[in-house]
């Protein structure tokens, strides 16, 4: 979906569509992430998005590596999900994998 962020804090956003999108929008922000490139580390970032007009309120764990993540750390990140408390650990329940698909170059 065609969009842009605008920055509202460190980690926060706003997302807001264009054109016939431009009636939709959604705060969202990063929760936490690991950028590291160092050999045998596995970059991974969590954001959490409000509800919208058209989407409930939500969180995603992203993966740089078309693999996914290594069990025991999605384990880990999900403790750490859980330990935030409030809605954000009760959104932590709803986790499911969904399919990866390699990205074309």
């Amino acid at each position: 979906m065609a969009g842009t962020d605008h920055t509202l804090a460190v980690g926060r956003f706003k997302w807001r569509g264009n054109g016939l999108l431009v009636i939709a929008s959604s705060k969202w922000q990063v929760l936490g992430c690991n950028t590291s490139d160092a050999e045998g580390s596995h970059p991974w970032a969590v954001t959490f998005f409000e509800k919208t007009l058209f989407t409930p309120a939500g969180l995603d764990i992203y993966a740089r590596s078309a693999e996914g993540l290594p069990e025991p750390l999605l384990k880990e990140i999900l403790e750490k999900i859980k330990a935030v408390g409030g809605d954000v650990a009760a959104l932590s329940d709803t986790f499911f994998k969904a399919e990866q698909t390699e990205v074309a170059s």
